[in-house]
């Protein structure tokens, strides 16, 4: 990893941790105003929820902030259709969902991304990452790969990286594995599971894995520092805070507010 990616661990940590659960709040609560969390579609897509029509996957699509340019029945049957599978494997079934969708909107976007997070959500005990431009950025830098911190030549370059889902999953597999070896890591995951697993929703049952948890945090993490290479800055955290800080000050209050009040609300 490179220097500042471990100087400043402890704040994509506490950064993760706070998108973990903000995004993971209750099925009632909502993030960034008016977008519904990751429990509310996790309730919607499972498999004894009533078919998602159009609009719902609408709705979805602009939570991704991907609106526009679909053909939504299409996406609502695709949808339907993944919700009826009974076995998902996540490296084999991604690149193909993420080119089922590519065909259903007019404007060539790259979907491994809506792919990847619509299949973490429709089997949320499956091990599945979320494969995002920055996350990519993350594990590049930290392999100290020659084209960390540089955008990708152009967009044929991503399109193939996005692409190759499966070297990204053995990747984050990798890394979580050596995640799960550190204290502040596990301390971390802990927090966000034990407080998650409070909430009533989809996520309090013992039939999604705590792994699920460090998974999603990880996914954070990596997007944090991914950030921080393509912006120079730690997005939504305070710099001010010393950087050896084993604890954001009040962030287990904060992640107790997303719970109770929701990410909308919830205290500065």
């Amino acid at each position: 990893m490179t220097w500042f990616l471990a100087r400043h661990r402890r704040r994509f940590l506490n950064a993760g941790m706070e998108d973990t659960v903000r995004w993971c709040a209750g099925p009632d609560k909502t993030v960034l105003g008016n977008h519904r969390t990751d429990q509310y579609w996790i309730e919607i897509f499972a498999p004894s929820a009533a078919p998602v029509s159009a609009g719902i996957a609408r709705l979805f699509l602009e939570t991704l902030k991907l609106a526009g340019g679909w053909d939504y029945e299409a996406v609502a049957r695709l949808i339907n259709n993944l919700r009826a599978t009974t076995a998902f494997l996540p490296d084999r079934d991604i690149p193909s969902l993420a080119h089922a969708l590519r065909r259903l909107q007019d404007r060539e976007i790259v979907c491994i991304t809506a792919a990847s997070k619509l299949a973490q959500l429709v089997f949320p005990a499956a091990e599945v990452h979320i494969r995002q431009e920055l996350s990519w950025q993350a594990i590049l830098s930290r392999q100290q790969h020659p084209l960390s911190g540089m955008a990708l030549q152009n967009a044929q370059d991503w399109y193939a990286s996005a692409q190759d889902y499966v070297s990204y999953h053995a990747e984050c597999r990798r890394i979580l594995a050596g995640e799960m070896t550190r204290a502040d890591f596990i301390e971390a995951a802990e927090v966000v599971t034990s407080l998650l697993r409070t909430v009533p929703g989809p996520l309090s049952d013992p039939a999604i894995p705590d792994a699920f948890f460090q998974r999603y945090l990880l996914d954070k993490m990596l997007f944090h520092e991914g950030w921080h290479i393509k912006f120079g800055r730690i997005a939504n955290c305070d710099e001010s805070i010393p950087v050896n800080d084993q604890l954001r000050p009040g962030l287990y209050q904060r992640l107790r507010s997303y719970i109770r009040l929701g990410a909308s609300e919830a205290i500065a």
